[in-house]
């Protein structure tokens, strides 16, 4: 009975003493001292003492400076970080001497594509296109990138749209499709605009010049500029030779190209003449340019 008193006496005391060198150790974690970070990034409006430092403790979610706006920057000196530490209870030693904190602003980026995509689908649906239908969207005057809320997914919802059917000219209004429902603040207008794909010179063909296969490249034109006789497939074009002289990146017509020729006058050209499997040759001088293989008759 003594022994085993005294075994568990023995275990109380190492538990003891575990406890309190745990506790000890706690301690000396939780008074490590604040460290200052140099950079650092934030989502909100306004600048903690967490985001300024490592080991704020309880004074971590004490805000004490704002934030820069979306998506920009700035710097605060170490000087005016101490100044606002200490007003609150937090001391900080630098030992790291770290004289200034740069600060971002976090942000979620929509661009001018962005906007152009999401007034396309507004005026499609208006209008009920299908989706091979193309569409050019031309935004007037210059659009700069939009900052919005870093929680924001980048979305957009057209809010307000005005079209004037007959010449493609709209008005519109977006906002972000969620998370704060930003609204993008600016009214954008431009001309929406139908498109067909037609083949185009990338570079100049001389007269005579048979067009190769890289020569020819897609570009969309709008279908009001579309002329009468302009080729629309790139297959009528290639492989035919330039009636004139041809500019790079317009449309080709149909009276600008014809069959190449495979003979050309005063081209020396051998004259094969068979019969009863008796081959008969000779050389002789074309007079007359020749696009195809012909038969001729001897006199």
């Amino acid at each position: 009975m003594t022994q085993s008193i005294l075994q568990n006496l023995k275990r109380l005391s190492l538990l003891i003493t575990a406890l309190i060198l745990f506790g000890g150790f706690h301690a000396a974690l939780a008074s490590e001292p604040p460290v200052l970070r140099s950079d650092i990034v934030v989502t909100s409006d306004l600048v903690t003492l967490g985001d300024l430092f490592e080991n704020a403790g309880d004074k971590a979610e004490i805000a004490v400076f704002r934030s820069p706006d979306l998506g920009k920057s700035g710097t605060v000196r170490s000087a005016r970080v101490r100044a606002a530490a200490e007003r609150h209870g937090l001391s900080w030693p630098n030992r790291e001497n770290v004289a200034e904190v740069h600060v971002a602003r976090a942000s979620t980026i929509v661009t001018r594509e962005m906007i152009r995509a999401a007034i396309e689908t507004a005026i499609r649906n208006r209008l009920g296109a299908s989706a091979d239908i193309r569409l050019s969207i031309i935004l007037s005057g210059r659009t700069d990138a939009v900052h919005l809320p870093s929680s924001d997914s980048g979305d957009l919802v057209v809010t307000r749209l005005e079209l004037r059917i007959s010449t493609g000219h709209f008005r519109a209004s977006l906002r972000a499709a969620d998370g704060s429902r930003s609204n993008l603040g600016t009214t954008y207008s431009g001309q929406a605009i139908e498109t067909v794909p037609v083949p185009v010179l990338v570079r100049a063909v001389a007269r005579g010049e048979i067009v190769q296969h890289d020569d020819v490249r897609l570009k969309d034109v709008p279908r009001h500029q579309l002329r009468a006789g302009q080729l629309q497939s790139a297959e009528a074009i290639i492989g035919m030779a330039a009636r004139r002289s041809l500019p790079a990146d317009r449309p080709v017509r149909f009276e600008d190209i014809e069959q190449p020729n495979l003979v050309r006058r005063p081209t020396l050209v051998t004259i094969v003449y068979r019969h009863r499997g008796l081959p008969l040759s000779l050389r002789g001088r074309a007079i007359a340019h020749a696009r195809k293989r012909a038969p001729c008759t001897l006199r």
